[in-house]
């Protein structure tokens, strides 16, 4: 036998806010993603999975590529005017701690990645460099 404590008027009360509150979390949610897509520039899924990415500033140059220990470990590069770049893409031939490189692409100074390291950044070129370059 089944026993309810609350008068069945507070019981309509109850679920009534379960469903408001179930629509203002949807809504909510509806809206955060519609706001997340704006913008201009070309969009890509950045390394957490959040998407709203936009690549505007060209870089390019040499670098050191680096194996940073931090949630769970990941490379980037160090570049030689001291600026951390976080490459969303890297082949694993270049995933090697010290490697000298030249890179181009494009970075985007308006977003973060679960790292909190560098500047997230879409290599369009990357070649390992000889002994003395």
């Amino acid at each position: 036998m089944k026993t309810n404590f609350l008068p069945s008027a507070s019981r309509r009360f109850v679920n009534v806010a379960r469903i408001v509150c179930g629509i203002a979390a949807l809504l909510g949610a509806a809206s955060f993603a519609a706001g997340c897509g704006g913008g201009t520039g070309s969009t890509t899924q950045a390394p957490g999975g959040g998407t709203g990415a936009q690549f505007t500033r060209a870089v390019s140059g040499k670098a050191t590529v680096t194996h940073v220990l931090i949630e769970g470990g990941f490379y980037g590069l160090v570049t030689d005017t001291g600026e951390r770049l976080l490459p969303l893409q890297m082949s694993s031939e270049f995933r090697q701690d010290g490697l000298r490189v030249r890179y181009e692409g494009a970075a985007d100074d308006n977003q973060i990645s679960i790292y909190q390291w560098g500047t997230l950044t879409k290599l369009t070129t990357l070649e390992k460099l000889g002994a003395g370059e």
